[in-house]
């Protein structure tokens, strides 16, 4: 028996909450869409709903992605994945998030070049801890369009080459484990440890952070808690709460 979703506006993935900001460069016209989620596959849904919305209005809109992830999440997707992804409608949201949540491979490392595959996402630049035997290279999507990825274990220089690109539109996604220095044992809050409050407050900041360098071109922020890549809920929740305090006044106002 196929089901489909009987309220249509409570198709977002489970546990998944979206609000708006206003867009940092002060235009009133524009505002930032944010999304929060447990499972960082669920950013597949978040992306391509976003970029569906924008495409209504500039039919080729485009998102370089910055991607702020502990593990690298570049797994490529093989040719039944392709398969399955060709069959998506891309308009209908509930076909997305069901696919996001149950098609998409469960350690969430396929979401982003399934995303580029479709297009609905342009170049990535993956900021990570885990080893990765390419630094940069190109992936082909089923239009046959090149997507450039590029790798770094270093945020300057991530930085450097976010300063040196030009591209109209941005995406931040942030996987809170990013801020895990010390893994412990999974399911366990024992012997996870996490960068201090001044790391992350560099990392993401308006100054001399992410944001201080593609804030002016941000069109939306996905933030995955992945609590079961912390050490649990307290943990996300601290590092969420220090990305919230150092970007936002309790008004919801970029600081």
């Amino acid at each position: 028996m196929k089901y489909g979703m009987k309220n249509p506006f409570c198709s977002f993935p489970p546990g998944s909450k979206e609000d708006y900001f206003p867009h940092i460069d002060g235009n009133e016209d524009k505002s930032v869409s944010r999304a929060v989620f447990k499972e960082h596959r669920f950013s597949f849904f978040w992306w391509n709903r976003w970029t569906q919305e924008k495409r209504k209005r500039t039919a080729d809109y485009i998102a370089d992605v910055v991607t702020i992830d502990f593990h690298n999440d570049l797994h490529f997707p093989n040719d039944d994945d392709c398969d399955e992804l060709k069959d998506l409608d891309l308009s209908k949201d509930f076909d997305i998030s069901f696919h996001s949540w149950a098609r998409l491979n469960g350690n969430s490392d396929d979401h982003v070049l399934s995303a580029a595959y479709l297009n609905i996402i342009g170049n990535v630049y993956a900021l990570t801890k885990q080893d990765f035997d390419k630094r940069e290279f190109t992936f082909k999507d089923k239009y046959e369009k090149e997507h450039k990825i590029f790798v770094f274990e270093d945020y300057e220089e991530l930085g450097e080459k976010l300063g040196e690109i030009n591209t109209d539109h941005f995406i931040l996604d942030i996987d809170l484990d990013y801020f895990v220095s010390e893994e412990g044992q999974h399911g366990s809050p024992e012997g996870w440890k996490l960068v201090d409050d001044e790391t992350i407050i560099n990392c993401v900041s308006k100054g001399n952070g992410i944001i201080g360098i593609i804030g002016e071109k941000l069109d939306a922020i996905s933030i995955a808690t992945e609590s079961d890549y912390t050490g649990g809920l307290k943990n996300s929740f601290k590092i969420f709460q220090v990305i919230e305090e150092t970007l936002f006044d309790e008004n919801g106002n970029w600081k």
